[in-house]
C-alpha cells in the first residue's frame, strides 16, 4: 500500500513539474544567443531556426529530476501523517485523478516505435515471449544460460543489418587521421572528445581499413550487453531481472534503432555507455576505493563531457549518502562529515585533479566549437509534451524511495550501487535533455533500462520481504515478460525488417559485412597538383580524400561541414590558398560550395578536371 501511494505521489509531482516546465517553456527555450541566419553556413543554419533550440532546458530538466525525488518524499511523508482515514482517502483519490491525467497527457508511445501487422508480428511476439520463458527456466543453470545469452547477443549484435554512415563518422575519423600523422591530441580537433578518435587512430595505426570499422562498433554493443548481463547477475537480488533487462535492451537498442546499431559511431556504447565500467568498479571494489576515482579521472581527461557527468554523479552520490547518514545516525554532524572526508577525499581529489590537468594540458586548441553549439543552441531540440521520457522521473523517485525505506534490510553495497545507478541514469539523461530527439532516448536506454529493472527488483523485494506468497513471488517477473512482449509489439516493424536482413546475410554465409571503399578518382588530383601535399577538399566526404590520398587534414574543421560561420570558412580557405594550398571541390558537390569558391580572392584562377574543380 505504501509503495502504491508513493507512486501516485510521484506521478502527481511529475505532472506538476511537467505543467510548470511547459508553462515557462517559451522562456526556457529562448535563452540561446542569436545571430542572423545569413552568418551561418548552410549546414548549421537549418539547426538554429525557430523551434530548433532548447535554451537552458538541460539544466532545468536535470534540476527537476532531483526536485521530483525530494518533493515526492516530502508530500508522501506529509500524507502518511494524516490521521483521519477519510481525509487520507480523499487525498489518495485526488492523486489517482492527477496520475490518470498525467498518463493521458503523456500517452504511451515508446520512442521511434513502429508496430507491424500480420502473422510475422505475431510470430515475432511469440519468439520474444518464448525466449523470455526459456531463459527464465534456465536462470538457475548458470553455464547453460550464459552460453545461450552469448549466442543470442552475438547473433543480434554481430550479424549485420546495415553499414555505418561514413559521413557522420568523419567527426571522429578526421581528428584520428591527424593523430596518425603526428599531431598532438590538443591540435587534433575532436568535437566528440578524444576517446572515440583515439580508438579510430589505433585502428588506422594497425593498418586496418577504416571501411571495416563498423565491426568494432558491433562488438562494442556485444561486449556492453554481455558485461551488463554478468554485472546484473551479480548485483540484482532476483537474477531473473538480469535476463529481462538484456532481452528488453536488445529489443529496444538493437532492433528499435532506426537504421541499425552501426549507423552512427557517436551513438555506440564506446561513447554513451562508459558509465558501466565505473559502476562495476564501484560495486566490485566499493564506492570509496581509489580505482573508482582513477577511472573517473581518466574519462574526464580523455572522454571529457561524459567524464564530467560521471564525476558529478559520483560527487552527488557521496553527498546523498552523507545527507542520509546525517538524518539517520545519532552522531554529531561534524563527526559524520569528518568520517566521509577521510573515506572519499582521495576520489574527490582525483576528480578535481583530472579537471585541472585537462584544463592545463589537454584543453583542445580549438575548444570553442562545443561552446558555440551550446551558446547558440545548434542541434538542440526542445522536449515534446508526449515524450516517453516523462515517465522516468516517477521511476527514479520510486526506486530511490524503496532503497531509502529498506536501507536497514539491504546490503550496504547494493544500496550504494543502487543510488549510483539512479544518479548515473539521471546524468546520462543530460544527453537527451540537450538534444531531445526520440532516437537519443534509445541511445541512452542502457542506463534507463538498468534503473527500470532495478526498480522492479526493489518492488519484488518489497512485496516478498515479510512473507512469500505465490502471487507476489511471480508478480514482477510476469510484469517484466508483459513489458518485453509489449515493447516487442511497438518495435516489431523495425525488428522484423532487421531480422529479415540478418537471415538474408546468413543464408549467403555473410557474418561480417564491412563497408565498401569509395571510388574517389584521386589520380586526377595527384596529376593536377603535381603530387603536392598541400590540398584542401571542400566536400562532405573530405576525410576519405585525405585518408585515401595520404594527405593530412588541415585546420580544425574537418570535415568541412564542421564550419559554423561563413566568414570563418571563407577566411580559412583564402589564407590557405595564399599559403600555396590547392582548394579542391568535387564537381558533383560544387553547388554546395559555390558561394565560397565565387567569393574567394582570385576566384577566376582555377583548373577543372573531369571530376574536380581546383583553385
Amino acid at each position: 500500500m505504501n509503495l502504491a501511494v508513493f507512486f501516485l505521489v510521484s506521478s502527481a509531482v511529475t505532472y506538476g513539474l511537467y505543467a510548470l516546465f511547459f508553462h515557462y517553456s517559451s522562456f526556457i527555450w529562448s535563452t540561446n544567443a542569436t545571430i542572423p541566419l545569413s552568418e551561418w553556413t548552410p549546414w548549421f543554419s537549418c539547426f538554429v531556426g525557430p523551434g530548433q533550440t532548447s535554451g537552458i532546458q538541460l539544466y532545468v530538466l536535470y534540476v527537476f529530476m532531483f526536485l521530483d525525488i525530494l518533493l515526492s518524499l516530502f508530500f508522501y511523508l506529509g500524507i502518511s501523517k494524516i490521521k483521519p482515514s477519510s481525509v487520507k482517502n480523499f487525498f489518495i483519490l485526488f492523486l489517482i485523478v492527477l496520475t490518470l491525467c498525467f498518463f493521458k497527457t503523456v500517452s504511451f508511445f515508446p520512442p521511434m516505435s513502429a508496430a507491424a501487422l500480420g502473422y510475422l508480428m505475431f510470430l515475432y511476439l511469440f519468439c520474444t515471449f518464448f525466449i523470455s520463458v526459456i531463459f527464465s527456466a534456465l536462470s538457475d543453470r548458470a553455464w547453460i544460460l550464459s552460453v545461450a545469452v552469448i549466442v543470442v547477443l552475438f547473433a543480434a549484435c554481430i550479424i549485420p543489418t546495415n553499414a555505418m554512415m561514413f559521413s557522420n563518422s568523419i567527426y571522429m575519423f578526421a581528428p584520428a587521421l591527424r593523430m596518425v600523422h603526428g599531431f598532438p591530441l590538443q591540435a587534433s580537433y575532436c568535437p566528440y572528445d578524444y576517446f572515440l578518435s583515439i580508438v579510430a587512430a589505433a585502428w588506422m595505426k594497425l593498418g586496418l581499413p577504416i571501411y571495416s570499422f563498423d565491426i568494432l562498433e558491433q562488438f562494442s554493443y556485444f561486449f556492453f550487453f554481455l558485461a551488463l548481463f554478468f554485472f546484473t547477475r551479480k548485483y540484482l537480488m532476483n537474477k531473473l531481472f538480469s535476463i529481462y533487462l538484456i532481452i528488453a535492451l536488445v529489443i529496444i537498442r538493437v532492433y528499435g534503432m532506426d537504421g541499425g546499431i552501426v549507423l552512427y559511431y557517436a551513438d555506440t556504447p564506446l561513447r554513451l555507455d562508459l558509465w558501466l565500467p565505473i559502476l562495476i568498479c564501484a560495486y566490485w571494489k566499493g564506492i570509496k576505493h581509489w580505482s573508482v576515482g582513477l577511472l573517473t579521472g581518466v574519462l574526464i581527461i580523455f572522454h571529457h563531457t561524459f567524464g564530467l557527468i560521471y564525476g558529478l554523479s559520483y560527487c552527488l552520490l557521496v553527498s546523498v549518502l552523507l545527507a542520509i547518514d546525517m538524518l539517520d545516525k545519532k552522531q554529531r554532524a561534524g563527526a559524520i562529515v569528518k568520517e566521509y572526508f577521510s573515506l572519499y577525499s582521495i576520489n574527490i581529489a582525483i576528480t578535481l585533479l583530472a579537471c585541472l590537468l585537462y584544463t592545463i594540458f589537454f584543453q583542445p586548441v580549438s575548444s570553442n566549437f562545443i561552446a558555440v553549439l551550446l551558446k547558440y543552441g545548434v542541434g538542440t531540440v526542445p522536449i515534446t509534451r508526449d515524450s516517453f521520457y516523462w515517465y522516468f522521473p516517477c521511476i527514479c523517485a520510486t526506486a530511490f524511495f524503496i532503497l531509502w525505506k529498506n536501507r536497514p534490510s539491504l546490503p550496504e553495497r547494493y544500496f550504494q550501487t543502487g543510488v549510483f545507478v539512479i544518479l548515473l541514469a539521471m546524468g546520462n539523461s543530460l544527453y537527451y535533455f540537450t538534444r531531445s530527439y526520440s532516437v537519443n532516448m534509445i541511445n541512452i536506454s542502457g542506463s534507463l533500462l538498468l534503473m527500470f529493472f532495478l526498480s522492479f527488483d526493489l518492488v519484488h523485494f518489497e512485496l516478498n520481504k515479510e512473507r512469500t506468497v505465490v502471487v507476489r513471488k511471480f508478480l514482477m517477473p510476469v510484469v517484466s515478460v508483459v513489458f518485453i512482449v509489449t515493447m516487442s509489439y511497438f518495435y516489431s516493424a523495425g525488428a522484423i525488417d532487421k531480422i529479415s536482413q540478418q537471415l538474408s546475410y546468413l543464408s549467403r554465409g555473410i557474418v561480417f559485412k564491412p563497408g565498401e571503399a569509395y571510388h574517389l578518382n584521386l589520380d586526377e588530383v595527384k596529376k593536377a597538383t603535381a603530387n603536392s601535399p598541400k590540398v584542401i577538399f571542400l566536400s562532405e566526404f573530405d576525410f576519405y580524400y585525405y585518408y585515401e590520398g595520404g594527405y593530412v587534414p588541415p585546420g580544425f574543421y574537418s570535415y568541412t561541414r564542421n564550419w559554423p560561420f561563413k566568414k570563418d570558412l571563407l577566411n580559412f580557405i583564402n589564407t590557405q590558398a595564399d599559403n600555396g594550398y590547392y582548394i579542391i571541390v568535387p564537381l558533383n558537390e560544387f553547388q554546395d560550395f559555390k558561394e565560397y569558391i565565387v567569393n574567394m580572392d582570385h576566384s577566376n584562377k582555377y583548373t577543372q578536371t573531369p571530376h574536380f574543380l581546383l583553385k
